[in-house]
């Protein structure tokens, strides 16, 4: 596939507002899939609120994320605990579960604004531990599953019932 280099102007007053529970969230695609094969870039706006997240806490099997914050401070939820991040900081979360993130902002009256870049390599597994499953992102397709739900593959019926042709 032939792609055109692409050059966008960073503007948060595009692009996609949520507001759930009186925290507004902010989404700024820029590099997706039209534009880029391999890496996605957002830009992120949470508003002020104790907590406010534009994702769940989850890793990644295979992408890695990488987030440097524009402006405002937060904090970043880890397996070791919580870390406060501030404007000119760069957070690298690479693969698995010693990655695991959630990026919040604790203001109570400041915005966050950030980049996420990622990796946007598929087939992916997003690992949500507070759910104890996640997500498993195919080619064409997004299947949600839970560790609760185990699958007996002997069970599984083969395509060809015959036996193997070599």
């Amino acid at each position: 596939m032939n792609k055109n280099m692409t050059f966008k102007t960073f503007d948060l007053t595009q692009g996609i507002i949520t507001n759930q529970d009186g925290m507004l969230q902010q989404k700024l695609p820029v590099v997706m899939g039209e534009t880029a094969e391999h890496n996605n870039v957002n830009f992120f706006r949470l508003g002020p609120g104790l907590g406010n997240s534009a994702n769940v806490y989850h890793y990644h099997a295979i992408s890695e994320e990488v987030f440097y914050i524009i402006s405002g401070q937060g904090y970043m939820r880890t397996p070791q605990g919580n870390k406060i991040v501030a404007a000119g900081e760069i957070i690298v979360c690479p693969a698995y579960k010693e990655s695991a993130h959630q990026l919040c902002n604790h203001s109570d009256t400041e915005d966050l604004i950030y980049m996420n870049v990622a990796s946007a390599q598929k087939p992916d597994i997003m690992f949500i531990p507070d759910e104890n499953g996640g997500v498993v992102f195919a080619q064409d397709e997004i299947l949600t599953f839970s560790r609760e739900t185990k699958v007996d593959v002997s069970n599984i019926p083969a395509a060809n019932t015959g036996a193997c042709k070599g």
